[in-house]
């Protein structure tokens, strides 16, 4: 293991370069050791990128020759919603000290959940294919939403039975983690002003995966395609981690890779459809108060997509092109909050949703690497 620059690691694995972005060498080699799977799928276009820290660990590999559902994580969606109130007028129409508003939002929030939109199978079977948009056909969200939750091309017969029944079983019951947030230092003026919110509205950070449905059709196909390893019909590819396993993966235009990439994007959209569910609560918990919530930025994690010839598959890493915002998860431990962040669209047009602590320079490694750029720093809100 290289270490050719500041945060920055490099090694070699079986089809390509790795290259780890870590706070410290001991991370570095546990990232690498891990990204060594991915860099042994056939085909994969050097580098292999990969991101770790003390918050979570992250890859992303392309690779137009094959694919694999055991190198990727089922996919989950991020939203970040904002308030056009400051601070003090929140409070005095909640009817709490500004230092309770965080609490009484989540309290209102789980007040909010009766009475969803229910959903039968030939519903789900739409979601899977057109994402929010259904969503939005039902009143859920506005249609001014969909801007953020653009559907991927899924297809429900691709996710397979009992992940269909796992996913009509859990709708309205699964909702997003939600965290009252506000800037509280702006760090990039420029950035945060283009990005349009003011330091001391409330912000909602909202996240949610794919449920059962995402994992239980992650695990189908999987075991699908392990079997076709099995049987001979498709070659083995040794596990780095332990060369007695196989890793699960078939060649490119096959028909065990169509399925998986429709049902990855099904359960990519799912994740989107569930995240309607959540800020359609959210604005029952607080339209009556804040007159309305605006979605600012939205951002994908994981899951395996067909782009340029090539399958992209993300785990742990959200998609982000440059100049892309997303609200950066704090390290577990820490003050509740994070970083509002733009990418730079380095690292094959991904970035890391979790974060990473400062050096004792104060230097924040993703943005040293040039992975992401923050705008602001995020902290509880009440």
């Amino acid at each position: 293991m290289d270490h050719s620059e500041e945060f920055v690691w490099r090694g070699d694995g079986e089809e390509a370069e790795i290259v780890v972005y870590a706070p410290d060498a001991e991370l570095a080699r546990q990232g690498l050791a891990r990204a060594r799977r991915a860099a042994a799928l056939p085909g994969a276009e050097s580098p292999v990128f990969c991101a770790i820290s003390e918050s979570g660990y992250g890859h992303v590999l392309r690779s137009p020759a094959s694919v694999s559902p055991g190198l990727a994580s089922p996919p989950e969606r991020g939203l970040l919603l904002a308030a056009e109130l400051p601070a003090r007028e929140l409070a005095r129409r909640l009817g709490v000290e500004e230092e309770r508003v965080g609490r009484e939002v989540l309290r209102r929030f789980g007040d909010s959940v009766g009475g969803l939109p229910r959903l039968d199978a030939a519903t789900l079977r739409r979601v899977c294919e057109v994402g929010a948009e259904v969503a939005a056909g039902e009143g859920v969200i506005e249609e001014e939403d969909l801007a953020f939750l653009g559907p991927l091309p899924g297809d429900g017969e691709a996710v397979g039975r009992r992940a269909l029944l796992a996913g009509e079983r859990e709708w309205g019951e699964v909702f997003a983690e939600i965290e009252p947030l506000h800037a509280v230092e702006v760090l990039d003026s420029e950035g945060f002003e283009r990005f349009g919110v003011e330091p001391d509205v409330l912000l909602l950070r909202l996240r949610v995966g794919s449920g059962d449905l995402g994992r239980l059709a992650f695990r189908a196909h999987r075991e699908r395609i392990a079997a076709r390893v099995l049987s001979g019909t498709f070659d083995r590819v040794a596990d780095p981690a332990d060369g007695a396993q196989s890793l699960p993966v078939a060649p490119a235009g096959t028909e065990e890779v169509r399925d998986f990439l429709l049902a990855s994007a099904a359960a990519a959209n799912y994740a989107d459809a569930l995240i309607s569910l959540s800020l359609l609560v959210c604005r029952r918990a607080l339209g009556d108060v804040v007159g309305g919530l605006c979605v600012r930025t939205s951002w994908r994690v994981g899951g395996v997509l067909e782009e340029d010839g090539a399958s992209t598959h993300r785990d742990g890493l959200a998609a982000a092109g440059e100049g892309d915002v997303l609200a950066v998860a704090a390290r577990p431990g820490s003050e509740p909050g994070g970083a509002l962040c733009a990418a730079l669209g380095t690292m094959g047009a991904s970035a890391p949703p979790f974060s990473v602590q400062e050096d004792d320079e104060g230097r924040w490694p993703w943005e040293e690497v040039g992975l992401l750029g923050r705008l602001a720093r995020l902290g509880a809100y009440g």
